[in-house]
């Protein structure tokens, strides 16, 4: 056999081989293309949430599928996954999209039939059906279950819900009207609440107070737990005005029915199956915005009849008080005129009286200045002549929306002894401020001597003309000082520009300061045996410890987040244990009202001590 023969037929056993190669390889690249729908539990209460994965298997360039819309639930986008492996030579792919599905009503609902186009396929899952029952036990309780069953609430609309009030629907321009906002909660657990804000076209509306009011309220036999908001309006015109709706922000909290697990099977970590599992991955937040319903107003205009000249818009109930003085003066010496107006009503709106022109007076203007619930006008009036003998009476006018009449207050006149100026007093020359005073128009001596120089008998120590300065020792420690001087501003100016410019940088450095107030501060409420107020405390230290330290918004501080971020670092995670047991006794203190004792109280504060310090001595 020639070598031609033989190479032709070596060619000819690699083709075959590599056709039979390629068909296999095709086999196991062109694995079936499936697509299906899975939840983690079947039925879950209304203070729970259950997670939804659509996977699509053995697809290539997929894109995420829209979620569906589901009756009866809110739905989020938690993240996708992706697994792919090659067993046998045999190549698959997963890629999966979670969902957390919100229940809002009690009922039995299904997950409809989803469908996705993948190559110009379309592929379909199959129905799923769930159940959403009312929670026995809320996840952390608030308040007793005390109603009867038939009446609890059904949706969460029901648990938790907000309104808008006003005590009168018809009202005057410019009358001040008290506005409260309700936060009801029944049933569920809420974090991060923020102050609300609403609609108010046509009305001014003052601040909130600072600290909403909370207590219990029976509503339809249930009882709800209120936040209350309180603020007033003020209508700026007449008319048909609508107050809100209000809306507020918040989360929920849900309780998930197990560890959020890979969809492809569970992870084997350190934490796979431990004391940890119950806490980490148990719950988890849920941003939600509530809103109110409208409240209409009806603005009327104050009535033109019987209106005073110089009414100046004052809408509620006052009182009016002047003083004036002194009354003892001489002519050119100045008298303070004081008004002031207090009462119930839009004090900002108020044009306070004043006098513009006044005979035998030299008027300067006033000065208004508010203090509390009232409002304060200082005016200066110098008599220019000893006839000047009295300050006229003044009014005040405002409309008594109650009564629904004008009253006027009038105060004074104000009777002044001024009396003639004296004539025999020398004249003086004054300075203008930070000069010093010339001798003028006085009879004082001279005082002579002044200007004579004496000579010394003592002239001190000698030093050579033209001596070097940088030859002296204090030259050398002065250069010296003002090179650290130098360094040490160097130093400090890029601290401080790092400061300004580096947020996170910022928050990492105020971190343990503002840990050491927390502490501080919850070391005042142990000594005083206030245990609701010491876990607040505990909780906001350790809250705004982990929001500095880590850069993070204090809201998405949990302890599976805290994990998470520690994991990463490979600390001694036997620290988790403290920050677990921390975290769950303070919100077992602050939601299920449980009532631990003073050892307890010292143990959880000795933990966020030790919690703080490791972290200082191991993060940097």
């Amino acid at each position: 056999m020639s070598a031609i023969h033989f190479l032709k037929k070596i060619f000819k056993i690699f083709a075959c081989a590599a056709v039979v190669l390629i068909v296999v390889g095709h086999q196991g690249f062109a694995a079936d293309i499936t697509f299906e729908a899975s939840v983690d539990t079947n039925k879950i209460s209304i203070g729970q949430a259950m997670q939804l994965t659509l996977t699509i298997n053995n697809a290539k360039n997929v894109q995420p599928i829209p979620p569906p819309t589901i009756d009866g639930f809110d739905i989020q986008f938690l993240g996708p996954s992706t697994r792919i492996s090659i067993v046998n030579g045999q190549y698959s792919s997963s890629n999966a999209f979670i969902y957390t599905l919100f229940p809002r009503k009690i009922g039995k609902f299904e997950i409809p039939v989803i469908s996705v186009d993948i190559g110009g396929k379309t592929y379909t899952s199959q129905s799923i059906p769930v159940e959403v029952v009312d929670a026995a036990t809320p996840v952390l309780p608030q308040q007793s279950q005390s109603a009867d069953e038939n009446t609890a609430p059904q949706n969460i609309e029901d648990k938790i819900f907000l309104t808008l009030e006003t005590p009168k629907a018809e009202v005057y321009e410019g009358e001040k009207i008290p506005v409260t906002i309700k936060l009801f909660v029944h049933g569920v657990s809420v974090r991060d609440i923020q102050f609300p804000d609403f609609e108010h076209v046509g009305l001014s509306v003052d601040p909130f107070d600072k600290q909403p009011r909370q207590y219990s309220q029976v509503v339809g036999g249930i009882e709800y737990k209120v936040v209350e908001f309180n603020t007033f309006a003020y209508p700026t015109r007449t008319g048909a005005l609508t107050l809100g709706p209000a809306g507020l922000s918040c989360s929920l909290l849900y309780r998930s029915q197990q560890r959020q697990q890979s969809p492809f099977g569970n992870r084997d970590d350190f934490f796979g199956d431990d004391f940890f599992s119950g806490f980490f991955d148990q719950y988890q937040k849920r941003p939600l915005t509530l809103k109110s319903v409208n409240t209409s107003l009806n603005v009327l205009p104050v009535p033109q009849e019987g209106k005073p000249d110089h009414f100046s818009g004052a809408v509620g109930k006052y009182d009016f008080q002047v003083t004036a003085g002194p009354a003892n003066i001489k002519a050119g010496d100045p008298v303070t005129l004081k008004m002031t107006v207090a009462g119930d009503g839009n004090l900002n709106a108020i044009k306070m009286p004043a006098f513009e022109n006044l005979s035998g007076f030299k008027i300067y203007d006033p000065q208004v200045k508010g203090e509390g619930d009232s409002k304060i006008v200082e005016q200066v009036l110098i008599p220019t002549t000893e006839s000047a003998k009295e300050i006229p009476a003044i009014s005040f006018s405002y409309f008594d929306s109650e009564r629904k009449t004008y009253e006027t207050i009038t105060r004074g006149p104000f009777t002044l002894e001024v009396a003639r100026p004296d004539r025999d007093e020398p004249s003086q020359v004054v300075a203008a401020p930070g000069q010093k005073n010339e001798r003028a128009l006085t009879s004082q001596p001279e005082e002579i001597g002044r200007d004579i120089i004496f000579i010394k008998e003592n002239p001190g120590n000698f030093q050579e003309k033209g001596a070097a300065l940088y030859k002296s020792f204090w030259f050398i420690i002065l250069v010296f000082a003002l090179a650290v001087f130098y360094a040490a501003f160097v130093i400090i100016y890029h601290r401080l520009h790092k400061l300004k410019t580096d947020s996170a940088y910022a928050r990492q450095f105020f971190a343990p300061k503002k840990a050491k107030k927390g502490l501080d501060e919850s070391s005042r409420l142990l000594s005083g045996n206030k245990q609701k107020e010491f876990y607040d405390s505990l909780f906001k230290t350790l809250q705004d410890y982990f929001s500095g330290k880590f850069h993070m918004p204090a809201g998405n501080i949990t302890v599976d987040t805290i994990e998470g971020i520690l994991k990463k670092r490979l600390m001694d995670l036997s620290i988790l244990a403290k920050i677990k047991a921390v975290f769950d006794d303070c919100d077992m203190v602050r939601y299920a009202s449980l009532s631990p004792d003073q050892n307890k109280m010292k143990d959880n504060f000795k933990r966020t001590q030790e919690i703080i310090d490791f972290l200082e001595r191991s993060w940097r």
